[in-house]
């Protein structure tokens, strides 16, 4: 799959950003192998779990360097906050020539309906379902335990990305339930204001911790 994009990418039929639903992981181990072995391209990865504002600075300023051979900015997340996403559209819009993006994510969901009509999609085959559930199964002092190691992690990435995996769970159950829906509305609206104010995760998350159903 990543070495036909990056066929397409060369042959400059490829679209200028490109959305690879999958195995995060190895979908970036393999776009890493195939593009160090390339000399028809340039490769300039960012990988993190949580995609934040610096993250698309950072891609910004890479995508207005003119190059004449294809350059391919691989942002790879599986939790990306309103803000970054925000500015990577603006990115997007504005790349130099012969520049493509590569944004490689579990799901669909992690982004905003206005950036990923921005991209073609591809899907890797046979998607194993995410474990979205398994906070679910834990008991409130294994779920507290969570909690607090979600929170140490530098900028808070695991704690964003529970509750990225929370709201994802409940988004499927909205057509289902009024309850879900009401959950899933509440945690989408936090994200976006934690996106801004993040001081009270740790009580968010700790509060979800005792009150969600397992």
């Amino acid at each position: 799959m990543i070495a036909e994009l990056y066929r397409n990418i060369k042959k400059g039929t490829a679209h200028a950003s490109t959305l690879v639903l999958g195995d995060t992981d190895a979908l970036v181990a393999e776009a890493l192998t195939l593009g160090a072995h390339d000399k028809e391209l340039m490769l300039y990865p960012i990988v993190h779990d949580v995609w934040t504002i610096d993250d698309s600075r950072t891609v910004a300023r890479r995508a207005q360097r003119t190059t004449d051979t294809p350059l391919c900015i691989l942002i790879a997340a599986n939790v990306f906050t309103l803000e970054a996403q925000n500015a990577l559209l603006k990115v997007t819009e504005d790349a130099a020539p012969r520049v493509f993006f590569i944004i490689i994510t579990k799901s669909a969901e992690a982004l905003l309906s206005t950036l990923r009509s921005r991209c073609a999609i591809i899907k890797e085959d046979g998607i194993k379902a995410e474990q979205e559930k398994t906070f679910f199964t834990l008991s409130v002092s294994e779920r507290m335990t969570a909690v607090a190691h979600a929170i140490d992690t530098p900028e808070h990435r695991d704690a964003y990305a529970l509750l990225s995996r929370l709201a994802t769970t409940y988004a499927r159950q909205t057509k289902r339930d009024k309850e879900s829906a009401r959950i899933y509305a509440h945690l989408t609206h936090t994200q976006i204001l934690l996106s801004k104010h993040p001081l009270g995760m740790r009580q968010l998350l700790e509060h979800l911790a005792l009150t969600l159903d397992k």
